[in-house]
């Protein structure tokens, strides 16, 4: 295996998305958290901005810092969804606000989508091609 084949990434699919399929109908369409998708570090930096002194001396309350990353990946990183509903059943239809409500909702459902949409693997040209063929 070269070298190219283990990082080349698609950059269509770092920026248009790809699918996490979390079964019974719930898929979630997420861009790249980095990469091609600069959007992603620009919104970023734009939110932390404020709280820059207080990241660099580690003072930064976790709390809030967690806010910050959730609606940053609300606006640049969740591209859609299908299938997500609220506690009673009732059909989500994506929003920036929803998407904030569900991951402050559903802390581990944000921890997986943060970590898959942070994986280089996710959006390799192999591994897509591989998700096509399946």
């Amino acid at each position: 295996m070269s070298i190219y084949e283990m990082y080349e990434t698609d950059d269509d699919n770092e920026i248009g998305g790809i699918i996490l399929n979390y079964g019974e109908g719930i898929r979630i369409k997420v861009a790249r958290a980095g990469g091609a998708n600069s959007n992603f570090a620009k919104a970023f930096e734009k939110a932390t901005r404020p709280y820059r002194k207080r990241m660099d001396t580690g003072t930064l309350d976790e709390s809030l810092a967690n806010d910050l990353l959730i609606q940053v990946f609300a606006e640049t990183v969740v591209k859609g969804w299908e299938g997500i509903t609220d506690r009673e059943g009732n059909k989500l239809n994506f929003s920036v606000d929803n998407c904030v409500k569900v991951f402050k909702d559903l802390p581990d459902l944000f921890s997986d989508v943060k970590e898959s949409s942070m994986s280089v693997s996710n959006f390799r040209f192999e591994e897509i091609e591989e998700d096509v063929k399946n």
